[in-house]
């Protein structure tokens, strides 16, 4: 049989969909399963630069719908034809869980003029109240949770989701990259650093960083690591020099080399960023410092062990990309001290040389 998978974002949206991709590979062991996901702009990690190599699916197909007018048609016409050819038996539906129901009965009208006589994950599926009657914005739950439920919904078995997930990000040529860069070292108290985010609403402000760093390195003997795109190395060149300490992987691993990097730190501290996932899912604890910007669990790392900061403010919910309001409320609440006593939670915890 061909699978084809529907499933759009980048990094963050990838790295918590990850369980419901094995789930999906699990239940269609012997079957092609084609990942049809969007085009991102270059400086972007796609769906498919994550599932790379995972045999987690077969191939994929990207569409650009950033286009407009007549040569989104002709984007669309291309798209359907080149399904139409493969021949797709069945098509899942792995939305974001914030899909609208106009959204939803278009996805499901496309896939039908594409000839898929099968269609997973429709039927069960509507859009999600993001406030409460009263106008109060909900708490939802993670999305990794939404993807299992909607799988299990659509009658797909989600048992064991998470198993072996890991080991098929890295390799003996995983470590070696790693180890060449960011070698184990038995004292090693490494904490990982992220001060990017994929919005500027999303940013914590530098300075805190570098309060927090100083703070981190004199109270707990601890050595940051930096972790973020190649676009964010100067930032994290500045917090190092500022610091005297630290070491910038910034664009220099891979995505797989990034997990197993994080792997080897006791803790992420950070924004709630593409890294954050990565961490959560290399299994290590992160202290995520969250805009207001989304509903409250909607993307919070998945597992156990983390710890989330964030405010309650008027504006919440507002999903700017750029804050228009002065001081940014919902991080500029969160103070350097805040975040230095949750570290010193799980810091004080660990011995050195883990």
């Amino acid at each position: 049989m061909k699978i084809m998978i529907f499933r759009i974002g980048s990094l963050g949206d990838t790295i918590v969909a990850l369980p419901a991709f094995n789930a999906i590979r699990r239940c269609y062991a012997g079957d092609q399963i084609i990942l049809l996901s969007s085009k991102n702009p270059a400086d972007a990690v796609s769906v498919w630069n994550v599932l790379l190599g995972t045999g987690l699916v077969d191939q994929a197909i990207e569409y650009n719908l950033e286009i407009k007018g007549l040569r989104k048609i002709q984007e669309l016409i291309r798209l359907r034809t080149q399904i139409r050819k493969m021949g797709i038996d069945a098509l899942i539906y792995l939305p974001p869980s914030l899909r609208r129901n106009s959204q939803i009965h278009r996805d499901k009208r496309f896939f039908g003029l594409c000839g898929i006589k099968t269609l997973i994950g429709f039927d069960n599926f509507s859009e999600v109240a993001v406030r409460e009657k009263n106008g109060e914005i909900r708490r939802l739950p993670r999305e990794t949770e939404f993807l299992l439920k909607h799988l299990e919904q659509a009658g797909v078995s989600t048992q064991n989701a998470f198993d072996g997930l890991f080991s098929k990000f890295v390799t003996p040529e995983t470590l070696s990259e790693v180890d060449s860069i960011f070698p184990k070292r038995g004292d090693g108290r490494f904490v990982a650093v992220c001060a990017s985010g994929k919005w500027q609403a999303q940013k914590w402000p530098l300075e805190r960083f570098e309060a927090l760093g100083k703070r981190l390195i004199d109270d707990y003997g601890v050595e940051p690591v930096l972790f973020g795109s190649r676009g964010d190395s100067a930032d994290a060149e500045t917090l190092i020099s500022l610091w005297r300490h630290g070491i910038n992987l910034c664009g220099r691993l891979t995505l797989n080399g990034a997990a197993e990097a994080l792997r080897r730190c006791i803790l992420y501290i950070g924004n709630d960023t593409g890294p954050m996932h990565l961490a959560a899912f290399a299994g290590v604890p992160c202290l995520a410092i969250f805009s207001a910007r989304n509903n409250p669990g909607l993307w919070e790392p998945f597992g156990e062990d983390h710890t989330v900061l964030r405010k309650r403010v008027p504006c919440a919910g507002c999903e700017l990309k750029v804050c228009n309001v002065q001081d940014h409320p919902c991080l500029g609440l969160i103070s350097v001290e805040e975040v230095l006593a949750a570290a010193g939670k799980y810091l004080e915890k660990k011995a050195p040389g883990r």
